[in-house]
């Protein structure tokens, strides 16, 4: 100090360089800010200086950037580091304002963001009640000691920063010709604008709401209109990216700055689609919910319904899913709209759901003779996605109409360039090739396809649908149990997170097949129940249906008579008529394998030619699976009943199609069902 009062600032950095050194000492500067010149000067040769001291530190405060230093001293020679403080903690706040009035005053500091000054202006309020005066000390601050000193294009870069919510890149804070790379530069030195990651930008929360408490009505809506376009168009952008999250909070900040009507509805409509997308149905009712409200349009109306409706079918909820689409169709009344196509592919979807054949043609019908009227390759390419899985199945669905009908809406959705639609359509063509055509090596392509699909991969219904047909591929056609239950869990996990009990049941079904291949029968017949119970109290008959089935096969393999006779019983259940109506080949084996135990031939004999009937020729019935089912109950019965030459030839007639169609898991388990089915039927009937 002494030589630099004599002005002797150069002999003052040799002192420095000597003595320093072996002092062991941490220096502290507060409020740099106000260095003036030659302060400044100081500081630089003292940085230097303290380079060559190796146990000597020193902390610069100081509430904006000062030129004492460069990137060179951070970056390459690691002499400073750049330490931006932020809030104080939750516990830290109630320990610095504790005073007998904790609640209050800890809310009180969060909601100034944990800022230290701001905590000590509030702590030097005596009075209980402080909220209301400490408020007003932290603004008086910021007037005096912030606004004050600010020109006016950077008071209105922090106006426009204040409309924001969420961090932006510097572009979203140019709403006028003043507003400049340099005025951001000198606001972020000064700590008002922090960066937040590599290329955004955010306002302290106390300094936001000081500059938005002080907008003027006109500023309020020409800044807030700049500040809501430019929030879609990066919510545009973050859709577009996958990053659903911050797509999320854009859209939720443009809608703070929108004034009610439809471009509020609009927005509204925006977020209720992200929201679907992440699984997050509750979220996604309200906003169409809200942007109902917001409009009077019926296409806008009736393309909300619709959107409600499907949300509900992909969940199974099918009785509200009814109501949407009613309502959807109610608002179009008499108006021809392209809206019409696709409230009738929703239609379609629930008759799919519920094996109403004829009325999901029906609706497929009407979607295509609407999309090519207005011409929209869009929807066409979704409505042959849908005939394609309608045959596929229908018990009467033509494969090579299947096939036709996927390469359609692959092409279209390739000259489209939409991925999602490609991989839905992939997915279709999977299930085709390994459920329908036996053709394991077109399934893999068609899965790999999808996989390599990263970002479709992202849309949890679309990778719902994709483990599930993966577990599935592999029980049944690779007999890979430990991969099918991977693939399962993780879909019965990310049904947790979309809030899809139709996921988490079809994914607890599917485990419940790995433990049956496996042979665990105890544990999967006792999974394969609860689930009958639980489809049955939801309305879903026919998935009961088939679950019931599968406890009367493991009762019977496991010789537990009793526990066959309950699912006979259970089968005349009238909430399950439905289902059991729509899988006629499973009450009707059933009905044979009950009627052999009770000693009725004739009873046996009618009720597996009326099964084997209704499947007729092998050739018009696509699921191979289930003709085996019935193929192979039908052989188990011939041999207890001893007509063994009908029996072996209805046996090798399951092996063949079994291994035309390449399903490893049942080729390699039934040798052994059949040795167990038969030895707890030959028991009973010679008792009987």
């Amino acid at each position: 100090r002494a030589v630099l009062v004599r002005g002797e600032a150069i002999a003052a950095a040799d002192v420095l360089r000597e003595d320093l050194p072996g002092t062991r000492a941490f220096l502290v500067l507060d409020d740099a800010h106000q260095a003036s010149a030659e302060v400044l000067q100081f500081l630089r040769f003292f940085k230097d200086a303290i380079a060559d001291a190796p146990d000597v530190r020193a902390l610069v405060l100081t509430r904006h950037a000062i030129a004492f230093y460069d990137r060179r001293d951070v970056a390459i020679r690691g002499l400073v580091r750049e330490i931006d403080l932020g809030g104080l903690a939750q516990d830290e706040i109630a320990a610095l304002l504790a005073s007998g009035r904790d609640a209050e005053l800890t809310n009180l500091g969060r909601r100034l963001g944990g800022h230290p000054l701001f905590l000590e202006l509030v702590r030097s309020r005596g009075h209980p009640s402080v909220s209301r005066q400490a408020l007003q000390d932290v603004q008086r601050f910021i007037e005096e000691e912030i606004y004050s000193d600010l020109s006016e294009p950077e008071r209105t870069t922090l106006k426009i920063a204040s409309m924001y919510r969420v961090p932006v890149p510097r572009e979203a804070l140019f709403a006028t010709p003043a507003a400049s790379h340099d005025v951001v530069l000198s606001l972020r030195n000064r700590a008002l604008l922090r960066s937040a990651g590599e290329d955004a930008l955010q306002v302290h929360d106390t300094v936001r709401d000081f500059f938005a408490g002080i907008l003027t009505s006109s500023e309020q809506e020409s800044l807030g209109r700049f500040a809501s376009t430019q929030l879609r168009d990066l919510a545009s952008k973050a859709r577009t990216a996958g990053n659903l999250s911050n797509c999320i909070d854009y859209l939720s900040n443009a809608l703070q700055l929108t004034p009610p009507g439809e471009a509020r509805g609009a927005l509204r409509e925006s977020l209720g689609d992200v929201e679907e997308r992440i699984g997050d149905l509750p979220a996604a009712l309200t906003a169409y919910k809200e942007s109902l409200r917001e409009t009077g349009d019926p296409e806008v109306l009736a393309r909300l319904h619709r959107k409600m409706a499907s949300a509900f079918i992909v969940r199974e909820q099918r009785a509200p899913a009814s109501t949407e689409l009613e309502e959807g169709f109610r608002a179009l009344e008499g108006l021809l709209s392209v809206e019409r196509g696709w409230l009738d592919l929703v239609r379609f979807g629930l008759a799919w759901r519920e094996e109403r054949w004829e009325e999901a043609q029906e609706g497929a019908d009407e979607a295509l003779r609407t999309f090519q009227a207005f011409q929209d390759p869009a929807g066409q390419a979704q409505t042959f996605l849908s005939i394609g899985k309608l045959q596929i199945d229908s018990p009467r669905g033509d494969l090579s109409l299947a096939q036709r009908s996927f390469e359609e809406a692959l092409a279209l959705s390739v000259s489209l360039h939409d991925p999602e639609l490609t991989a839905k359509v992939r997915t279709g063509m999977a299930h085709l090739f390994a459920y329908r055509l036996g053709d394991v090596e077109a399934a893999r392509e068609n899965l790999a396809a999808i996989e390599a699909l990263a970002d479709v991969m992202r849309d949890p219904h679309a990778r719902r649908a994709f483990l599930m047909l993966k577990g599935w591929f592999n029980l049944e056609l690779l007999a890979d149990c430990d991969a099918a239950e991977s693939h399962f869990s993780e879909a019965k996990e990310l049904g947790r997170k979309i809030h899809d009990s139709s996921t988490i049941t079809a994914a607890r079904y599917g485990l419940a097949f790995c433990a049956y291949f496996r042979g665990q029968l105890t544990e999967a017949r006792e999974e394969f129940e609860r689930l009958a119970t639980e489809m049955n109290g939801l309305g879903l008959s026919t998935d009961a249906v088939e679950s019931l089935w599968m406890v009367a096969e493991c009762s019977l393999r496991l010789g537990d008579l009793p526990g066959f006779d309950r699912v006979v019983t259970a089968f005349q259940d009238p909430r399950l008529a439905e289902g059991v109506e729509a899988r006629p080949l499973h009450s009707l084996a059933l009905r044979g394998v009950d009627r052999l135990l009770r000693g009725d031939p004739e009873g046996w004999h009618a009720a597996f030619q009326e099964a084997l009937g209704l499947a007729g020729r092998e050739a018009s019935f696509p699921d191979v699976a289930l003709l085996c089912f019935l193929y192979f109950y039908y052989a188990v019965t011939l041999r207890v009943v001893g007509e063994e030459a009908q029996a072996a030839e209805y046996m090798s007639r399951v092996n063949d199609l079994l291994r035309s169609q390449h399903l490893q898991a049942r080729l390699q388990m039934f040798p052994k069902a059949e040795q167990e089915l038969t030895e707890t039927l030959r028991r009973a009937t010679s008792r009987a």
